[in-house]
């Protein structure tokens, strides 16, 4: 039997409208992202940034994404979550202009992290509760897995893509034709007919929700995406001047990717069956092996061999996380709070690992200091209940 036939077991056959519209977007945004995205830490550290200072930048875009996030959340609930996704790919695009204007404009890079933080506060709500009101009980876990799947699949095309245009034409193009990508998959969005939601939660309230005496513990779990931030923005860098050229580093990323996309459609069949918590704690404890490893590749395959790993760790991490905030929203019947709880709980982590790496990597090697925090952060997965 072929692969492919193995398919139909992992995901539901047919979508909803509301959740097929999610799907396409975030194929068109993932692939535009998929380009860039690796490329993005590296490009700042290639106009003299140090690692500390560029650990500094997300520290930023982290904590101001912390504060925004409950408007995102109000936003979401007045307007519905087309509408908040719609708008957030319009900062999005202003991000990767600002980023674009950093070499000749310095200052940009203050003003960079405004537009990611609010592009984080209008997507990210609109996203989770888009997809906990279109998809189904029962293949919800499949779903997700299937639309992570998905974009996985984007990552897979869009790193080689990438490495070529800034071989030949440079970052700019690069930033240009993702932005044009970006803000043509929003369209379709602005015509979305959605009722909205109108909860009516304060901005005080959820704010308070991620360390309200029920939540405090899957809040301090969620602090383990600490070592996601590091793995996204850190490892590339430490990847590209220790390894491999642009064009290389995209094809390794590419083979990793691929290595790990059908494994993330398992996970949500896992999780469908009831077996998340197994799941959390095996990626959990792969992405501490993981990291305690690093500072000991001296190879290409083993560096291969560290990013199918790590890459496979985040998508066990990020899928059933979300696949739990999912079905407790559901169960709550609070969307948009169990949304702001994640994205909250998971950027305390990531600023916290971003300032203890800008302060250490003044003192200590910076790539050594981060696989250190990397393995650290991966213990507050384990408390994940």
């Amino acid at each position: 039997m072929r692969l492919i036939d193995h398919f139909p077991h992992y995901l539901h056959k047919s979508l909803g409208r509301p959740l097929g519209a999610l799907y396409i977007f975030v194929a068109l945004q993932e692939f535009a992202l998929a380009m860039m995205i690796l490329f993005e830490p590296v490009f700042l550290y290639r106009q003299g940034y140090s690692v500390s200072r560029i650990a500094f930048f997300y520290v930023t875009v982290y904590l101001l994404y912390i504060v925004l996030i409950p408007f995102g959340g109000k936003f979401v609930g007045r307007f519905g979550p087309p509408r908040a996704i719609a708008l957030s790919t319009l900062f999005l695009v202003g991000y990767y202009v600002t980023l674009m204007l950093t070499p000749n404009l310095p200052f940009m890079m203050w003003v960079a992290p405004i537009f990611f933080a609010l592009q984080k506060t209008f997507y990210w709500p609109g996203f989770h509760t888009d997809f906990i009101r279109a998809s189904k009980s029962g293949e919800r876990g499949r779903e997700f897995s299937g639309l992570y799947a998905l974009s996985s699949i984007m990552y897979i095309i869009g790193p080689v893509i990438g490495g070529l245009v800034i071989t030949s034409f440079g970052y700019t193009t690069l930033f240009t034709i993702g932005a044009v990508v970006i803000f043509i998959a929003s369209l379709p969005l602005l015509f979305t007919p959605v009722p909205p939601i109108r909860e009516t939660q304060s901005y005080r309230e959820l704010f308070k929700l991620p360390w309200s005496h029920w939540h405090r513990r899957t809040t301090l779990s969620y602090f383990g995406f600490g070592e996601s931030l590091l793995h996204v923005y850190i490892w590339p860098i430490y990847l590209s001047i220790s390894f491999v050229t642009i064009e290389r580093l995209g094809g390794l990323m590419t083979l990793a990717t691929l290595f790990t996309a059908f494994v993330t459609l398992i996970i949500g069949k896992y999780f469908d069956r009831g077996k998340w918590r197994f799941t959390l704690r095996a990626g959990a404890g792969l992405a501490l092996l993981t990291w305690l490893t690093r500072p000991w590749i001296h190879t290409v395959p083993a560096v291969f061999s560290s990013a199918v790993a790590g890459q496979l760790s985040q998508n066990i991490s990020w899928v059933t996380s979300s696949d739990v905030a999912y079905e407790r929203a559901l169960q709550e019947k609070n969307d948009i709070g169990r949304s702001i709880l994640l994205e909250q709980g998971l950027s305390f982590g990531k600023v916290l690992a971003g300032l203890l790496l800008a302060g250490l990597a003044l003192v200590y090697p910076p790539f050594t200091v981060a696989f250190i925090l990397g393995a650290g952060f991966t213990l507050f997965y384990f408390l994940f209940r």
